[in-house]
């Protein structure tokens, strides 16, 4: 199964699909609208110490006009939100932002820019079908199998003598 976002209008205000593992803090206008981790209540954070290297995932966006969709993801301390200028608590950060209509699926993918040293305690994420503070009626975006991506640690370097090539005919040996 996928996700389905769509925008949709209440009242005079375009309000967009949204997906997220936070709370959300609905306001008007739109442009101070936010979603957060709240770290004291269990439903509206999710504890994470790793420090992954990207975000992917497999997206379909049918934008209206010239929106645009969005995947984010922060690792944080404390409570923190998005959007958030002043990016308090914040570690690292992870943005998808998809401009065009994708009629098939594709993998998009962002590398996590770490802001600081700090081991995180939560990661959350914020998921739109179109442009959080200016959305466009309609757009929908389809979204599955996001992941998160880590470089492999802990392989071992072995000493060059230990492997022995020899190429016979077509055959490799080793």
């Amino acid at each position: 199964y996928s996700v389905k976002l769509r925008n949709d209008t209440i009242l005079i205000f375009v309000a967009p699909g949204t997906m997220t593992n936070g709370r959300v803090h609905a306001t008007l206008p739109p442009a101070d609208a936010y979603v957060y981790t709240i770290d004291s209540l269990p439903e509206f954070n999710t504890p994470f110490t790793d420090l992954p290297d990207s975000l992917t995932a497999w997206i379909k966006f049918f934008p209206q006009e010239n929106d645009i969709a969005h995947v984010t993801a922060i690792l944080h301390s404390d409570t923190a939100k998005i959007a958030d200028s002043t990016q308090t608590n914040w570690i690292a950060v992870a943005s998808i932002d998809v401009p065009v209509q994708v009629d098939e699926w594709t993998q998009f993918s962002a590398p996590f820019q770490y802001l600081n040293n700090n081991t995180p305690e939560y990661i959350l994420f914020a998921i739109y079908a179109g442009d959080a503070q200016n959305s466009k009626p309609f757009s929908i975006m389809y979204l599955d199998d996001i992941e998160l991506i880590y470089h492999e640690t802990g392989i071992q370097n072995k000493p060059e003598e230990v492997f022995n090539l020899a190429v016979s005919g077509n055959d490799l040996i080793i």
